[in-house]
């Protein structure tokens, strides 16, 4: 006898549910692939076929949680979790192909990262060039070096540099970053007000400068340090959370603070006529106004900041014979003086000062050493009497190739008595803050 089975009723109305909705889906997708090439799709067909994203940043199951982490920024992830694991998938790689990138554009994928500036670069970073430059402004920086703004040796605490915009436009921010180190494990910043280095944990926007904001200032970083080398890379900002990655470093050398004078006995040409020990003769008849023959010439340089100064000094004071002061040296106009001896300024010049194709100091007298201080044309200045010494020549700034002329006047009375006399004369050249840094005539070599 044949056994027949009967489904349970809710089986049954189960499978014909299911073959009624094969059916419907198989009727639905022949009516859309009757439709004739170039015939719109009707909407309500459309829409029952096309589904609708799910937006949800968690998604959760009794097996799993998956987190996307959507930053468009540099750092996009989507990470998913469980108890058992972690994965983690980058989604917004940069594609390496340099066809990506020209002078003109910069294509990069993501919302945020295509308006990234572009990578600046250092387009010079200079201390002591001399002759010329890598550097395009000044005018006379470029032709000259920089020698013309710091003096010869070049700088020893400050330095130029210029931005290679890489297309960036011109309204673009820089930052620049400073290290003694080519890694930049450690870095300052420089302040975009004073130029100064300071801790990168202490910039803000106002020291993110245009590149013609930076370049404007000659010497747009100050107070570095001596015989060191340094390392200067430039990040780029157009607009909020634009900023570039560093671009590549520059380096350069600061050199030492620098002293130079040397004395030449010359006439007014300036030709030098002697070897040390210099030696200076001048022939005093009564009540005669006179000078000696050549000049003292000196010969002087400096890339000191602040400038130096030259004072003078002699063994007796005044003219004597070893024993006895027969004229003593002081400040006075030999015109109206019964007696007197001492020195005048003639001339001083130097090179690249302000207005004369740089940005350096120029050589000045002492007021008492000029000819007409006391109102006639005869004045003359002290020769102190060691161990005092009195200024005679300074600068307020650098000087390079500078060169200043002293004569030697006198005058003496019918009742000073007739001989041999003799003074020894020393240059002492310092900055205007410190003691002595280099005699130009030391004690085994005066002028007399």
């Amino acid at each position: 006898m044949q056994k027949i089975q009967v489904m349970n009723s809710e089986v049954f109305k189960l499978l014909l549910l299911s073959l009624l909705f094969t059916l419907s889906t198989y009727l639905l997708v022949t009516q859309l692939f009757s439709f004739s090439k170039g015939q719109d799709i009707p909407t309500g067909v459309y829409n029952s076929l096309i589904s609708k994203p799910v937006n949800a940043e968690e998604l959760v199951s009794p097996n799993f949680q998956m987190t996307i982490k959507q930053n468009y920024g540099s750092v996009d992830e989507a990470t998913s979790a469980t108890s058992n694991f972690i994965s983690t998938s980058n989604i917004d790689d940069m594609i390496a192909e340099t066809l990506l990138t020209s002078a003109s554009y910069k294509a990069q994928d993501g919302t945020i990262p295509a308006f990234i500036a572009n990578v600046p670069k250092i387009a010079c970073f200079e201390t002591d060039t001399v002759g010329s430059s890598s550097c395009t402004a000044p005018t006379y920086v470029a032709s000259d070096g920089m020698i013309t703004v710091c003096g010869p040796h070049g700088c020893y605490n400050r330095a130029r540099f210029e931005i290679d915009p890489q297309g960036n436009p011109s309204d673009t921010l820089y930052s620049i970053q400073i290290s003694t180190d080519s890694s930049f494990a450690t870095y300052r910043i420089i302040d975009g007000t004073t130029f100064a280095p300071k801790a990168s944990s202490t910039k803000s926007i106002a020291d993110y400068q245009t590149e013609a904001t930076w370049e404007a200032t000659t010497l747009n970083i100050r107070g570095i340090s001596p015989s060191t080398t340094y390392y200067i890379r430039a990040t780029a900002l157009h607009g909020n959370l634009t900023e570039s990655e560093p671009g590549p470093y520059a380096s350069v050398a600061t050199t030492n603070p620098y002293l130079e004078m040397n004395i030449d006995i010359a006439d007014t040409s300036g030709a030098p006529s002697s070897n040390p020990p210099h030696n200076l003769s001048i022939v005093l008849p009564p009540d005669f106004i006179q000078e000696a023959n050549n000049l003292i010439w000196l010969n002087v340089g400096t890339n000191y900041q602040t400038g130096f100064r030259i004072s003078n000094f002699g063994k007796y004071g005044g003219l004597s014979d070893g024993t006895t002061l027969s004229v003593e040296s002081k400040t006075a106009d030999l015109a109206t003086s019964t007696d007197g001896f001492g020195l005048q300024h003639y001339t001083s010049s130097q090179q690249y000062d302000t207005g004369n194709g740089g940005e350096l100091s120029t050589i000045s007298p002492v007021a008492n050493y000029t000819s007409t201080y006391l109102g006639g044309t005869d004045n003359v200045g002290i020769i102190s009497k060691d161990p005092t010494t009195t200024n005679t020549y300074y600068s307020e700034g650098p000087i390079y190739t500078g060169k200043c002329a002293l004569k030697v006047k006198g005058k003496v009375r019918s009742a000073n008595p007739a001989g041999v006399f003799t003074e020894e004369v020393y240059f002492v050249m310092t900055t205007k803050a410190s003691g002595i840094i280099n005699s130009g005539a030391p004690s085994s070599d005066p002028i007399r």
